[in-house]
């Protein structure tokens, strides 16, 4: 729903290059907002998804050959996507807190080794899943369209990874982040110095999974919905 106002709100018209991000409750950006505005607005037709390293893909649990790829907490989506995104998703349920559209038929609920839903259904609903017939046979490379290739197996973050925070953070680093000084010396010198080096997600820490989705529209201006 929130998705749906933001998008109504800013008419491509009069907001041609907003991107929409989707951020759990527990990231704690450090960069200002005008500047990821500023920054995102280059590539205004491109999403962005930082994708975990496979090992943390969900598989189905009938077909080990078919993957949900698991991202960080952090979606950058252009309008376009945002606007796909908006158009399947399922109507709210006055039952459920979140319902997500199903992955090429298939529910959250039939895959293993599942991770937080935001992390997955987002990247699903826009592009589908990994499908690895040959997964065991070496490097396999997917083509996802509008998006791009990511390899399986992987080591590493792949994707596109414009990424302007840590993620994963316990409640009490925001309730006691004076007493926790490594983390908020870096966050305090990044915040002063917006042209620094992002923090890689491979430094996050990783904790619950207590996630809302929160939707910024960021415009040239810093509209925020």
């Amino acid at each position: 729903q929130l998705l749906k106002y933001a998008l109504a709100e800013t008419p491509s018209s009069e907001y041609p290059v907003d991107k929409f991000a989707f951020v759990s409750t527990m990231h704690l950006p450090v960069k200002p907002l005008w500047f990821m505005s500023k920054e995102w607005a280059k590539r205004p037709d491109e999403s962005d998804f930082c994708v975990h390293e496979t090992a943390w893909w969900m598989p189905l649990k009938n077909d080990s050959s078919v993957f949900a790829p698991a991202c960080f907490q952090w979606s950058i989506l252009s309008r376009r996507d945002a606007v796909t995104l908006r158009d399947r998703m399922p109507d709210p349920s006055p039952t459920k807190q979140l319902v997500v559209a199903r992955a090429e038929g298939h529910a959250y609920e039939d895959f293993s080794d599942t991770h937080c839903i935001d992390e997955v259904s987002i990247f699903w609903t826009l592009y589908g899943l990994a499908h690895l017939p040959g997964h065991r046979n070496g490097t396999v490379k997917l083509s996802f369209p509008d998006f791009g290739t990511l390899e399986y197996p992987k080591e590493r973050r792949q994707g596109r990874c414009m990424y302007f925070g840590v993620d994963g953070l316990p409640h009490e680093v925001f309730q006691h982040a004076k007493n926790n000084d490594v983390l908020s010396q870096t966050v305090l010198e990044l915040q002063r110095t917006p042209d620094a080096d992002i923090i890689s997600p491979e430094t996050h820490c990783q904790t619950g999974c207590e996630t809302i989705w929160i939707i910024d529209s960021l415009g040239p201006n810093g509209q925020r919905f």
